[in-house]
């Protein structure tokens, strides 16, 4: 297991990786799972973590089945 450290977010930057992932949740609840998953990877670049790896690995294989 790799453990990701990455600076501290900004205010602005919270409020815009908040907003990804919730957006994010909307769209799997659509079914949207593309969208999903292109959000939840710009959430990641601004703050990577195992839980939206873990996430966006699983979208992925989806993507592929």
């Amino acid at each position: 297991m790799t453990v990701v450290v990455s600076p501290p977010l900004t205010e602005d930057q919270k409020r815009e990786y908040n907003s990804y992932v919730l957006t994010a949740k909307q769209m799997l609840s659509r079914q949207e799972n593309h969208e999903a998953l292109r959000l939840y990877q710009r959430a990641y670049k601004l703050h990577p973590s195992d839980k939206l790896d873990a996430k966006i690995s699983k979208l992925m294989v989806r993507a592929l089945m």
